[in-house]
């Protein structure tokens, strides 16, 4: 079996450092003759969780080579933003996770991985929301993975393990956000006992079947609504929502991806963030935290397809903030990332078959073509969504034979028009009773098994390799790099976050542009 080998680490680097040096400043003057240095009145941060330069440039070469315009509202923040770049750096370690990387934007945290709000000592850290809070100005946190989660709690919580969801549930209650949209119900309501009544009609899609986890009986969407909150948990009741605060649960885990968001009662990312500039809005000002955090997700599974379908969906959130600005010119607009997850990019490779002339000095190099942004745009769906769609159905099947890999190869094939041989896919599904053994699971030779870690992405991860070898995509790794990552600002006070920075120090940043009021 041939898979394309994944990158190595000095190529990533000269990579990576050919996509910084090209991100040029724009010294042009700032829209609406906003001058640079003021102080802004509303401050918005984007996260793109696992999004490194790699990520944002298969969005950009993309918009280039088509002119597709759902990635036009990216490009055009680039192309007016100042660029930084920060260093993905904890305390004490060398690689950061998304726990201590977004404790270090919220608020300049010295920490390490894996604990959320807490500096290395195991105090709290203060953040951008309760800076803002103590500032008069109004606070929203919105992603479209779960409120719980390492990124958007990193802004109101404080564990030493970010496994502590139900404790962070339980803190989000306190922390007064005026607007908090996600997922994650699963943390809010008592493990599932049937159909329940809602206690006020405000919150009935909230109390279904099924959603609930906490073992102790609490219903935190109860307190929050005593504590006078609108709680919400569907598309319809969020158009409703008109008085802060408003909290929103949306799923009872994650939201859906990039591919299938919208569908049922959720609403996307771009209708919350919408929304939630709506219900901020005020002469005071305020703090709004958007997380894109799907790109870290796909990046892990290596499924460069979905990567790609995430980076749209963050351009479809950057084109509603874009409108705001517009409106508002005394808006600041910070987008980073955490970390880079993956350390993917398009790599040239040799030529496959009759493209490689025998009787040539040197063999012939593929350097890719369109028709490899065409494939990553043609993805329907996640690797995963559809390995796992096929495990269901062979599950129900009455006979083995009902369901077997040809129908994974057809429904793989319909995801991503890319074809993967019958005895190439047998091999890589044979590999499954083999996850927790030393061997590396379609990751190509020189690959060490330890930098993939996660047993449950092993699988689908194997499958999404061999996928974005055909789409022309490489990868390094299943888990986060040390990556510099860019620091894109757009407003008053964008000039402060240019130059090489820590993301610790571009949280102390953002704490500026919100304490000097």
């Amino acid at each position: 079996m041939k898979v394309l080998p994944a990158l190595t680490f000095a190529c990533l680097t000269a990579a990576v450092a050919l996509i910084l040096t090209g991100c040029a400043v724009d010294s042009a003057p700032l829209s609406h003759g906003v001058s640079r240095g003021g102080a802004p009145r509303n401050v918005i941060l984007i996260i793109g969780d696992g999004m490194g330069p790699q990520q944002v440039a298969v969005s950009e070469i993309y918009w280039r080579r088509t002119d597709d315009q759902r990635a036009a509202p990216l490009h055009r923040f680039l192309s007016k933003a100042t660029n930084g770049i920060h260093i993905p750096l904890p305390e004490r370690s060398l690689v950061n996770d998304s726990a201590c990387a977004a404790s270090q934007l919220a608020g300049g945290c010295r920490c390490e991985p894996q604990q959320i709000g807490l500096d290395i000592d195991g105090a709290r850290c203060q953040s951008l929301v309760h800076a803002a809070k103590k500032a008069g100005l109004r606070v929203g946190l919105i992603s479209d993975t779960r409120i719980t989660h390492a990124t958007p709690a990193a802004f109101y919580g404080h564990v030493r393990d970010r496994e502590e969801e139900f404790k962070l549930a339980e803190q989000l209650i306190e922390a007064d956000a005026d607007v908090a949209f996600s997922g994650g119900a699963d943390f809010f309501l008592p493990a599932p006992i049937g159909e329940r009544s809602a206690p006020t009609a405000g919150a009935t899609s909230c109390y279904r079947s099924g959603w609930g986890r906490r073992g102790d009986g609490a219903d935190l969407l109860s307190r929050a609504q005593a504590r006078g909150a609108t709680v919400v948990c569907s598309s319809a009741e969020l158009a409703r929502a008109r008085d802060l605060p408003v909290l929103g649960l949306f799923a009872p885990q994650y939201m859906a991806n990039a591919f299938r968001e919208g569908e049922g009662v959720e609403p996307t990312l771009a209708q919350m963030t919408e929304r939630a500039l709506s219900l901020l809005e005020n002469p005071s000002g305020f703090f709004l935290m958007v997380e894109s955090g799907q790109i870290d997700t796909a990046a892990h599974y290596n499924d460069a397809g979905w990567v790609f379908a995430e980076m749209l969906r963050l351009s479809s959130v950057l084109r509603v903030i874009e409108r705001f600005v517009e409106r508002h010119p005394e808006t600041l607009v910070v987008l980073t990332a955490d970390h880079e997850t993956g350390g993917m990019g398009f790599s040239y490779r040799r030529a496959e078959g009759a493209g490689a002339l025998a009787h040539a000095p040197k063999r012939r190099l593929d350097f890719l073509s369109d028709k490899h942004l065409e494939l990553l745009n043609r993805q329907t769906a996640s690797i995963s969504d559809v390995l796992s769609r096929h495990n269901s159905l062979a599950a129900t099947a009455k006979t083995d034979g009902e369901v077997n890999n040809r129908d994974l190869q057809r429904a793989l094939r319909d995801a991503t028009r890319v074809t993967i041989a019958e005895v190439e896919l047998s091999s890589l599904l044979s590999q499954r009773s083999k996850q927790n053994t030393d061997s590396a699971v379609g990751m190509g030779e020189g690959c060490s098994h330890g930098f993939y870690p996660y047993d449950n992405f092993m699988l689908a991860g194997a499958v999404a390799r061999r996928i974005s070898a055909a789409q022309g995509v490489a990868w390094a790794t299943g888990t986060h790099t040390s990556t510099p990552i860019n620091v894109l600002a757009h407003g008053p006070g964008a000039e402060r976050f240019q130059g090489w920075l820590t993301a610790k120090e571009v949280g102390q940043r953002l704490l500026g542009a919100i304490e000097p009021r």
